[in-house]
Order: structure tokens, then C-alpha cells, then sequence
């Protein structure tokens, strides 16, 4: 399998997931929730707590599509993976905010997609995201 543009997708979506995709639906979704670590499988196009909770957001298949878009445009077939896994860890404590107004969101994703036929490719990004809940502040 083409190990340079698994490396690359390992690489570039974890920095995608709090990126100007992300929809203020799936951040409200999030604001609601407490911190910690949500496993995404891009394979299953789901995204899951630490409990197993299902935890809807459309940013999942946003990235699931861009993974078969650019894996195929490099004649990589998805289905030569075995896993397509990031892990998002999320923390709303960092900066004291009135969490009705706005949240900044501290997070860190880790990525893991691993081949049928090969080593595991590895990437991770981390920043933070300001979420404006009532969108008139600026």
C-alpha cells in the first residue's frame, strides 16, 4: 500500500476535525457534553464516547468522505484498511468562560490508520477552538 499518502492522511486529518468544517451543530454538540476522549472509527462513520455512547456529528462523515476522495484519487482502496481511528480529547476547563456565551475548546487528535498489509501510520495535531455560542459576540 502506498505509504506515503497513508502517512499524509494520518497527517492531515487530525488537524481537518477542529477545522472550519467543523459545524456549529456539531460544536453545540459537543459544548453539551463533558470533557474527555471521543473515538472516531472513519470506517463505521461514527464517533463514540469512553462509555460507548454513540455521539452524533457531522464532521464524521465530512471526514470519512475526504479520506476515500484522497486514498482513491492515489489508487488506494479504503477497503485495503483494517482501521481508520482518531482519537479526540477534548478540555473546556482551561480558560474560565460563561459557558452559555462561549467555550474555547483545547483538544489534541491523535490519528492511527493501519493497513491490511503494513505498518500502522500515525499522526496528531492539537490546538484550540473558540466556540460562540449566541454568534453576536466578537
Amino acid at each position: 500500500m502506498a505509504r506515503n499518502i497513508l502517512q499524509d492522511a494520518a497527517n492531515t486529518l487530525p488537524r481537518m476535525i477542529m477545522g472550519e468544517r467543523m459545524s456549529y451543530a456539531d460544536l453545540e454538540t459537543l459544548a453539551q457534553r463533558s470533557d474527555g476522549t471521543l473515538s472516531i472509527d472513519l470506517l463505521k462513520r461514527e464517533a463514540r464516547d469512553i462509555s460507548g455512547v454513540l455521539v452524533p456529528l457531522l464532521i464524521v462523515d465530512h471526514l470519512a468522505d475526504w479520506m476515500v476522495h484522497r486514498l482513491g484519487k492515489n489508487s488506494v482502496d479504503v477497503n485495503d484498511l483494517s482501521r481508520a481511528h482518531l482519537a479526540l480529547t477534548l478540555r473546556t476547563d482551561l480558560v474560565p468562560t460563561v459557558r452559555a456565551r462561549a467555550i474555547l475548546f483545547d483538544w489534541s487528535c491523535v490519528s492511527e490508520f493501519v493497513p491490511r498489509d503494513g505498518s500502522p501510520r500515525r499522526g496528531e495535531a492539537r490546538g484550540r477552538t473558540w466556540y460562540d455560542r449566541d454568534r453576536g459576540m466578537k
